[in-house]
């Protein structure tokens, strides 16, 4: 094991500002979107080309190329009679072929809902949240070891011995300081939630993970229905298959026009994992989609 962590690039130990723990986030969740579905294609296109073009821009299509490939692009051309549907679609590959592709004719769009939005933003809201969560939460851990406020530094040199403590303290050091000069050194109270407590930290990341998850339609176990009324729970419930279906019925549409255009099978299904937690209410979804 030791051998293949060092051929890993170690991340820095203070690497813990919001830009490492908000891309953390991101990966996580978009990873999470791509396994909400399984796909059969009989083998012609691995999954993963169809779901992240679909999550990252909210629509893609299939065409034959020296078999059926599958990318995302630019809806465009001309205008059909409503504002939205147009007769082309432009994509480009990785090896900088072009495209122009005729929708219906010689490709089919696949839409990963109804309005074509994709999880790029929704995943982008909830990796911010969660990120500046986790900031808040290492920011207490380090803060009971010894921080009791902004330190402010008179000199310059002052303000290096500060910075050279504060880092030891981060990572766990507790070093002694050589500028007398530090023992003046004023601490500015701004600590405007002095009893937050890790606690609730997790909690919090745990709410914020199910509203997440909810917007997806998929049902969580945060909130004890216990807590809710009747009309609450019936209402939860409806919205959130309403969700899923919406993103099950744009890929389950996509594929009877792949089959009729192309003479495929392709098949889409919602996942082993996501079917057993809607169906048993399994409500561990963080180790259920592996």
């Amino acid at each position: 094991m030791d051998n293949y962590l060092n051929r890993m690039k170690k991340p820095k130990l203070n690497s813990t500002s919001l830009t490492p723990l908000y891309n953390y986030w991101l990966k996580h969740l978009l990873s999470r979107c791509s396994r909400l579905f399984k796909w059969d294609t009989d083998n012609t296109i691995n999954q993963k080309h169809i779901e992240l073009p679909l999550i990252l821009n909210g629509h893609c299509a299939v065409f034959d190329y020296d078999g059926l490939k599958c990318l995302g692009g630019v809806i465009g051309g001309k205008p059909k009679f409503y504002y939205d549907e147009y007769e082309n679609y432009f994509v480009s590959s990785a090896n900088g072929k072009s495209f122009q592709l005729d929708i219906d004719k010689n490709c089919v769009l696949i839409e990963n809902d109804n309005m074509r939005l994709g999880f790029k933003d929704m995943c982008h809201k909830y990796a911010l949240e969660l990120a500046h969560n986790d900031v808040t939460m290492i920011m207490c851990l380090v803060s009971y070891r010894n921080i009791i406020g902004v330190p402010i530094a008179s000199t310059g040199k002052t303000k290096i011995e500060i910075d050279n403590y504060i880092n030891n303290l981060f990572n766990g050091v507790i070093k002694s300081v050589q500028d007398i000069a530090f023992m003046g050194v004023e601490f500015k109270d701004v600590n405007v939630n002095k009893n937050v407590s890790i606690t609730e930290l997790t909690e919090n990341r745990n709410k914020i993970l199910e509203k997440f998850y909810n917007e997806l339609g998929i049902k969580t176990n945060i909130e004890k229905k216990g807590n809710l009324i009747t009309e609450e729970v019936d209402s939860n419930n409806t919205m959130l298959a309403f969700n899923v279906n919406d993103l099950l019925d744009c890929r389950k549409d996509a594929c009877e026009k792949i089959n009729k255009l192309f003479g495929v099978n392709w098949n889409v299904e919602l996942s082993a994992e996501i079917q057993a937690i809607l169906e048993k209410g399994d409500n561990d979804v963080e180790s259920n989609i592996d």
